[in-house]
């Protein structure tokens, strides 16, 4: 978990997410994304809630992670590139035992659909059926690692995940050292390129969530193209359209099932259960949605 201190000292720097970023493999954020958080284009992330889910998980993930290996860590690790322009902020460290390693808690499917890269544990030391974001991050921690006194070299990751609906999972990792050179190769190449000069990585655009955080200047105006106004304006009118419908349709469904959980019709069934949504950080709540389940035949004739 990163704090506030450390916020800032990795500020301007690439750390692991900002390195997936760069690499094309996150996700959520896009190499636009990760030139605007360098330049210092953004304001501060705001907490969301599968962050505030990965925080909550973290400590007993690790803990259990110690309980298992009858090893000790050293939690929240920031380690920090003198003179260059690399940091990694690492869940924990472990010099102990009888290999050393780098320790990275993960959770996914807890407040969405799990990541579909999480295989089976087996076959992850060389990387297989794990993420590439992951892959990513931990091999730019491990040149990191490398800096610190009286610590040996670290040739491997345990990565506990705990997945919704599965449970905890155990992965292992082991070092590369030509994956982490190009990868640092690659956080020197878009630095030299892009940030330095300021210049915007070419076809990237940067995500919703992140041009949200863009610092405007008050009273600053710029002139944009005529047709980006009335093409942003007139989606958002089919968007406000389409909602209403579906909310109109949802209505007409609802009241042919009338109190009944579920219907029938000729392609399969539609139903209306009950589901509960867990409580992180917010109180745990029930809801409603309605789903289709197609008959066998019909879904493979479409």
């Amino acid at each position: 978990m990163i704090t506030d201190l450390q916020k800032q000292q990795r500020r301007g720097l690439i750390g692991g997410t900002t390195m997936t970023a760069i690499a094309g493999v996150n996700r959520w954020e896009t190499p636009a994304d990760a030139y605007l958080d360098l330049t210092g284009q953004l304001e501060d992330r705001k907490t969301n809630e599968a962050m505030e889910a990965g925080k909550l998980f973290e400590a007993p993930l690790l803990a259990k992670l110690e309980m298992d290996l009858g090893v000790q860590l050293t939690r929240d690790v920031f380690i920090k590139d003198p003179g260059g322009i690399y940091c990694g902020n690492l869940d924990a460290l472990c010099v102990s035992g009888p290999e050393p390693f780098i320790g990275e808690a993960k959770t996914t499917g807890l407040v969405g659909p799990p990541d579909a890269a999480y295989g089976d544990p087996e076959d992850s030391e060389i990387g297989e059926n794990l993420p590439e974001s992951v892959i990513v991050q931990t091999h730019h921690y491990f040149p990191l690692v490398d800096l610190l006194p009286n610590v040996p070299k670290i040739r491997l990751a345990i990565i506990p995940v705990l997945i919704g609906g599965v449970g905890l999972v155990r992965y292992r990792l082991r070092r590369n050292d030509e994956l982490c050179e190009a990868i640092r190769k690659m956080g020197r190449d878009f630095w030299t390129k892009y940030v330095i000069p300021r210049v915007p990585p070419p076809d990237s655009v940067p995500s919703l969530e992140v041009l949200k955080r863009v610092r405007r200047q008050p009273n600053k105006y710029v002139p944009v193209a005529d047709e980006l106004v009335e093409r942003c304006f007139e989606d958002r009118k089919k968007k406000a359209e389409a909602i209403a419908q579906s909310e109109k349709s949802d209505s007409y469904l609802l009241a042919a099932l009338g109190d009944a959980e579920g219907g029938t019709y000729s392609g399969g069934t539609v139903t209306y259960l009950e589901s509960k949504r867990a409580g992180y950080t917010v109180e745990p709540t029930t809801y409603r949605q309605l789903r289709r389940k197609q008959n066998k035949q019909l879904s493979k004739e479409q």
